[in-house]
C-alpha cells in the first residue's frame, strides 16, 4: 500500500512539474509575442500579448514595463470627439483652451475642452475642411465644399455672416482653407485647387479681393504676424500679396512648393517643396535668406517657433528637423512619423513640437531632437495635432472620424534641468538616479539642483578641460546634497551646499580627471592623471567628527552580539554617550575630540588592519 501510494504521489508530482512547465513556456511565450509587437509599433497587438502573459502571472520587471509602454497611449488619452459623419478635416483650440472645434464630412461641432461635452454643432450640409477660431476667440470661420466661408459666435453657435464669391471664371469653389488675419480684421480663404483665394472684410464682410495661382492641388494660405503680407500658393509657386493694396508684391519660386509659414518675429517667409528643398525668403525684397535644404524626401510641413530662432521641417520619410532660422544650419532631426509628416506645431515656450501624419501617430519632443511621448491612434491618417494654451495637452484630427485629447506630458520624465547653451556636448552622469545633481556646460557656470524640489542649490565654477587623451572629471555632489567637488586643474575644490561657500582644497600634482563622493558621508576620492591619488590633508574637523559619527551609529554591535561569527567592525566610540553617575562607562570627552582620536587611527590607503582599528571602510585619512 505505501509503495502505490509513493507511486500515486510521484506520477502527481511529476504532472503538477510539467503543467508548471508548460505554463511557463506559455508565459513566455505571450510576452515574447508582445515584445516583438512592441518593437514593430504594432501596440494593440503588443497590448493582448502582454497583458495575457501579465493576467498569467509573469511580473517580472521587464513585462511590466513592456505592458505600460504599450497601454501608455491609451492611458495618455483624456477623451474623444466623434465626428457628425465621415472623416474628421480638421481640430482646433481656442486660445484660452477653453473650446475645441472639430470639422467632419457634415458638420462643425464645438466641444468644452474641459467637460469633453459636446456645447453645440454648426450645420453646413457639405464637407467642413477647415475651422479656426479669432484671435480674440469671440468669432470662428468655417471653410466648406458648398463655396461659403462661415463666420460663427464662438460663444453661442449663432451663425453671424455667410461669405460667398462668384469667381471671375464663373467656376464653382469649394473652400478647402479659411483663416481669420492675426489682427482679425481680415478673412481669407482659399479654394481645394489652390488656383483662387478670396479675402473679405471680416466686421462687414464685404469682398476685398480675388488673388490668382496656379493649381495643382496644393493650397496653402498664411497671414504674417503684423496681418501686413499674406501669403499664398496652389502647389507650384507662392505668391506674397500686400494687404493694404491688395497688389502681388513678390512671387517664390518654385517648383511645387507644398507648405509655407511666416516668421513670427521678423517679415521673412519659409516655404518647403514637393522635391526636397526648404528655404527662407526676406519679405518684400524676395531674397533668400537661407537655403535649408535642397534635395530630400518631399517637405510637407514647416514650422517657425514662437520666438522665430528655429524652423521645423517634416518630410515624406517621418523625419522632422530643427533648424537655426538665422544661420540655417541644422540643429537636430527624429524619426518622428512612420509615413508623411503632414502637420508641425511649436508650443508656446518654443521647446517642444508636435508632429502629425500617416501611420496614426502625433509625436512631441523636444527640439533638441529629443522625443517626448508618442501618441498613437489606430492605424488612420492623422491630419492635424495642436498643443493647448498650457503645452500639456494635444488635440488631433484623426481620419478615421475622431478628434483625441492627449496627455502631453511624458509619462517618464521627473524633471529636467533648463537649458544653458545650444553647445554644451553630451555627457552622461556616472550616478543617475541620485536626488542631487550637477549640470556642467563647458565654459557655464556648474548648477547644482535638488531635483526632488526642482531647486537650484549653487552656481559653481565650471570643470576645467583636462588636455590630451583623457577624460575630463564630472562635478559631483554628495548623497545627502550638501557638499560639491569641482575639479579645477590640479585642484579639487569642495563646496558646501546650498550657497556654494568654499569649504577647502586639494591639491594634486598634475591635472585631476576623476572625483567622486562615497555613498554616505562626506568622504571623497579624487585622482590625477599622473595616477596618483593623495591624502585629503585638508578636510574639515566637522566633517571627519561627523562621518565618523555616523559610521559608530551604523556599525555599533547589537546587544549580546560577540563571538568569532560576527565579522562586523568593534563598535566606535559612542560620541553621544554620557558617563553614568557613579558607574564605570566611558570616559567623558567631547565628542570632537573623541571622533579625531578614531580619526587619527585611520590611514588614507585600506589594509587588513583598517577595519580592525575602528575606521570606516573607504574613508580617506585625516
Amino acid at each position: 500500500m505505501t509503495a502505490v501510494m509513493t507511486v500515486i504521489v510521484t506520477i502527481a508530482h511529476h504532472l503538477v512539474m510539467r503543467a508548471d512547465a508548460a505554463e511557463k513556456l506559455a508565459n513566455q511565450a505571450e510576452a515574447e509575442e508582445g515584445r516583438q509587437a512592441l518593437l514593430h509599433d504594432s501596440l494593440p497587438e503588443a497590448q493582448l500579448h502582454l497583458t495575457e502573459a501579465y493576467q498569467r502571472g509573469d511580473r517580472s520587471p521587464a513585462t511590466v514595463f513592456m505592458l505600460a509602454r504599450a497601454l501608455q497611449p491609451v492611458q495618455a488619452e483624456h477623451a474623444r470627439f466623434a465626428a457628425v459623419v465621415g472623416h474628421m478635416w480638421s481640430v482646433a483650440l481656442s486660445s484660452d483652451g477653453r473650446q475645441i472645434v472639430t470639422a467632419d464630412d457634415g458638420a462643425a461641432q464645438v466641444w468644452d475642452a474641459q467637460t469633453h461635452e459636446r456645447r453645440f454643432t454648426l450645420p453646413h450640409g457639405d464637407k467642413v475642411y477647415d475651422a479656426r477660431y479669432s484671435a480674440d476667440r469671440a468669432r470662428l470661420v468655417t471653410a466648406c465644399g458648398d463655396g461659403t466661408v462661415r463666420i460663427w459666435d464662438a460663444a453661442t453657435g449663432t451663425l453671424v455672416r455667410a461669405l460667398k464669391r462668384r469667381r471671375a471664371d464663373g467656376k464653382s469653389t469649394r473652400y478647402f482653407v479659411a483663416t481669420f488675419s492675426p489682427d482679425d480684421k481680415l478673412v481669407a480663404a482659399i479654394d481645394t485647387t489652390g488656383a483662387v483665394t478670396h479675402v473679405w472684410d471680416a466686421e462687414s464682410g464685404a469682398p476685398l479681393a480675388e488673388l490668382r495661382d496656379e493649381a495643382a492641388d496644393f493650397p496653402a494660405i498664411a497671414f504674417s504676424a503684423d496681418s501686413r503680407w499674406l501669403a499664398t500658393s496652389g502647389g507650384d509657386e507662392a505668391r506674397v500679396f500686400d494687404t493694404r493694396t491688395w497688389t502681388q508684391a513678390l512671387a517664390v519660386p518654385g517648383p511645387r512648393i507644398r507648405t509655407l509659414t511666416f516668421d513670427p518675429a521678423a517679415p521673412r517667409l519659409a516655404t518647403g517643396s514637393a522635391s526636397g528643398d526648404a528655404a527662407i525668403w526676406e519679405i518684400p525684397s524676395g531674397a533668400r535668406a537661407q537655403h535649408l535644404r535642397e534635395v530630400g524626401a518631399p517637405v510637407r510641413a514647416v514650422a517657425f517657433s514662437p520666438d522665430g530662432k528655429i524652423v521645423a521641417t517634416g518630410g515624406g520619410d517621418g523625419a522632422v528637423q530643427f533648424w537655426d532660422a538665422r544661420s540655417g544650419t541644422l540643429r537636430s532631426q527624429i524619426d518622428a512619423i512612420h509615413g508623411k509628416v503632414l502637420s508641425i506645431e511649436f508650443d508656446s515656450t518654443s521647446e517642444r513640437v508636435v508632429a502629425a501624419g500617416d501611420g496614426g501617430a502625433a509625436v512631441v519632443a523636444k527640439t533638441a531632437g529629443v522625443p517626448v511621448v508618442a501618441l498613437d491612434a489606430p492605424p488612420a491618417v492623422v491630419r492635424a495635432a495642436h498643443f493647448d494654451p498650457t503645452s500639456r495637452q494635444v488635440v488631433s484630427a484623426d481620419w478615421d472620424g475622431t478628434a483625441r485629447l492627449w496627455d502631453a506630458t511624458s509619462p517618464y520624465r521627473r524633471w529636467g534641468a533648463p537649458p544653458v547653451a545650444d553647445s554644451c556636448g553630451l555627457a552622461v552622469s556616472l550616478e543617475p538616479d541620485r536626488r542631487f545633481l550637477a549640470v556642467g556646460c563647458k565654459d557655464h557656470p556648474t548648477r547644482v539642483w535638488d531635483t526632488a524640489h526642482d531647486q537650484l542649490l549653487a552656481e559653481l565654477p565650471s570643470v576645467t578641460t583636462v588636455a590630451g587623451d583623457f577624460a575630463s572629471a564630472f562635478p559631483a555632489v554628495s548623497a545627502a546634497g550638501d557638499r560639491a567637488a569641482i575639479a579645477r586643474g590640479d585642484t579639487v575644490e569642495v563646496y558646501e551646499l546650498p550657497g556654494g561657500r568654499l569649504a577647502r582644497t586639494i591639491r594634486h600634482s598634475a591635472a585631476v580627471d576623476t572625483v567622486a563622493f562615497a555613498s554616505a558621508g562626506h568622504d571623497l576620492v579624487s585622482g590625477a592623471t599622473d595616477g596618483v591619488a593623495p591624502r585629503d590633508a585638508r578636510r574639515s574637523r566637522s566633517d571627519r567628527a561627523a562621518d565618523v559619527a555616523r559610521w559608530s551609529r551604523r556599525r555599533r554591535l547589537s546587544p549580546g552580539r560577540t563571538g568569532r561569527g560576527d565579522r562586523r567592525a568593534p563598535p566606535a566610540p559612542d560620541l553621544r554617550r554620557r558617563p553614568r553617575r557613579g558607574g564605570r562607562g566611558p570616559r567623558s570627552a567631547q565628542p570632537r575630540e573623541a571622533a579625531e582620536t578614531v580619526a587619527r587611527r585611520c590611514s588614507a590607503r585600506h589594509d587588513p588592519e583598517h577595519e580592525r582599528r575602528g575606521c570606516p571602510v573607504g574613508t580617506l585619512g585625516p
